[in-house]
């Protein structure tokens, strides 16, 4: 009798319907997919999941469920390095630095909201492998010292 009670969908970011069944088992109330969603980025975005449930024709639970799709991996922005005059770093090229720096700067830019700073770490490592890491925090300022001459290499 469940399956003439309960309904649920998955409504995707441009507020159509995504194809697929509704099943039922026991009170368990899914939505199969025809097919996932491809994890190239166009269909990410927030998905809406509804579900009703009715009882002689009235209404006993109507809830909508969001939760966010990111397929697409954040991209560094840009690299600047914190000397007398701001230095930009330039991706897999060696930039020769002889001025003291004071700060990483690194701006990452992430189409959906997906980002978790919190839990990523920049790390620096020195032309004798040392190694520095830091987690980044989201608006303040996080500063990696190192003191050596040589080639360093920032990995995000």
């Amino acid at each position: 009798e469940i399956e003439k009670m309960a309904t649920v969908r998955l409504v995707s970011p441009d507020n159509s319907e995504v194809a697929g069944r509704q099943e039922v088992v026991g009170t368990m109330v899914s939505w199969i997919l025809d097919q996932p969603p491809p994890q190239d980025g166009t269909a990410d975005g927030v998905y809406t999941i509804q579900s009703t449930v009715l009882k002689n024709d009235q209404v006993l639970l109507s809830e909508n469920t969001t939760f966010l799709y990111d397929t697409k991996s954040p991209q560094v922005d840009s690299v600047v390095l914190q000397t007398n005059e701001l230095t930009e770093l330039i991706p897999s090229q060696v930039i020769m630095v002889t001025e003291p720096f004071s700060a990483i700067k690194i701006k990452i830019v992430d189409q959906l909201a997906g980002t978790d700073l919190t839990t990523s770490t920049v790390s620096l490592r020195t032309s004798e492998g040392l190694g520095i890491e830091q987690g980044l925090s989201n608006g303040t300022s996080e500063v990696l010292e190192v003191k050596n001459n040589g080639i360093d290499t920032i990995t995000v």
